[in-house]
């Protein structure tokens, strides 16, 4: 697998959740952070990954650097992962603040039909 390929590690990582394979699905994908640190996809895979494995603690800063690298138009799948470590810590007001956003930013981009 190409080193430089964040998008590939991401993949791989996800497809180690969906076989519940949690160490080696956060290692994939904290490797493909590493070499893809400026991507969106590779930061956010990593704290799904994380999330995924019940390491929210660890996922919450992941999920902000992701957020901070596109601040404007963050995936909403990763705004809708971090509400839910958000909640699984107990941090209710900002889980509940954070999917609010996720509400009113998919409504504003789902066509209406008249």
């Amino acid at each position: 697998m190409d080193p430089n390929n964040a998008a590939a590690y991401s993949l791989l990582g996800m497809l180690y959740v969906t076989k519940a394979e949690y160490d080696k699905a956060v290692q994939v994908a904290r490797a493909g952070r590493i070499n893809g640190s400026h991507s969106v996809t590779a930061v956010y895979s990593n704290g799904s990954t994380l999330m995924h494995a019940s390491r929210h603690e660890e996922a919450i800063p992941i999920f902000g650097k992701a957020i901070r690298l596109s601040p404007l138009n963050p995936p909403l799948q990763c705004l809708s992962n971090l509400a839910s470590c958000y909640a699984n810590r107990g941090r209710y007001d900002e889980a509940v603040k954070l999917l609010k956003r996720v509400l009113q930013e998919q409504t504003q981009s789902v066509p209406r039909k008249y």
